[in-house]
């Protein structure tokens, strides 16, 4: 029964264009925030990546349900959630030993009326059909492993450098500050850097250090000092 529904839904949260009505049962839309919606899905139908569009929020001041920066991923969520066109459906996930779990269909509930619809079934469509496009263009899985991402950082911007493949062949590291995201412009104008090189050079020095033990000796002993000396 709808008195069994997740806190999630009683309460509305990270269900943007929505207020939970506890007398009723029901969500109600928010019109502010249902416009801002419709406008969400009408820009990806049209092409808008999820980035653009979240940036696109951003530059407007147009803050997340919670208050925040909008994400690419946020907006990728939202135009993926069918109950914005009518369809609420209960019982999808479970948690089993403190993970939470996908449910088999067959485990789902269909709510009719639990959230009235902002958008049309036809425009949730075709949002659908661009973002199958999109990932059949751009697939997302890396051609090549980058050793150093998440661990080497700008000299420029002290930005972490991530990998990137151009032709196809060539791989590369170059610094997330070059080019703008979702809430800033670009910030740095560091060049390319030939992944191969930048790798061979790091294990040369990893090798050398690993050769001389004491110098590890060394550094765990300042770090427990000024770690010690923290805490007095």
């Amino acid at each position: 029964s709808r008195d069994t529904l997740p806190s999630s839904m009683q309460n509305g949260v990270g269900t943007y264009g929505y207020k939970w009505e506890k007398d009723s049962k029901k969500r109600t839309v928010l019109e502010h925030e249902g416009k801002v919606l419709q406008r969400v899905f009408e820009m990806v139908a049209h092409g808008d990546s999820c980035f653009r569009v979240a940036r696109t929020l951003n530059e407007a001041s147009i803050p997340t349900k919670s208050g925040k920066k909008w994400a690419a991923q946020t907006v990728s969520r939202m135009v993926r959630n069918p109950a914005y066109y009518g369809l609420t459906l209960f019982g999808q996930t479970t948690i089993a030993n403190g993970k939470q779990k996908k449910t088999r269909r067959e485990a789902w509930t269909f709510l009719p009326d639990a959230t009235p619809a902002i958008i049309k079934k036809e425009l949730f469509d075709r949002v659908q059909s661009r973002l199958a496009k999109s990932r059949e263009l751009h697939p997302g899985k890396a051609m090549h492993e980058y050793t150093l991402s998440g661990f080497a950082i700008c000299g420029l911007c002290g930005s972490p450098l991530v990998g990137s493949c151009l032709s196809k062949r060539y791989r590369y590291y170059h610094c997330r500050g070059t080019y703008a995201t979702v809430s800033r412009e670009k910030i740095c104008e560091a060049r390319y850097i030939k992944a191969d090189w930048l790798e061979s050079a790091v294990w040369q020095k990893v090798k050398g250090v690993l050769s001389r033990p004491e110098v590890l000796l060394a550094e765990v002993r300042k770090q427990t000092e000024a770690q010690q000396a923290q805490l007095s």
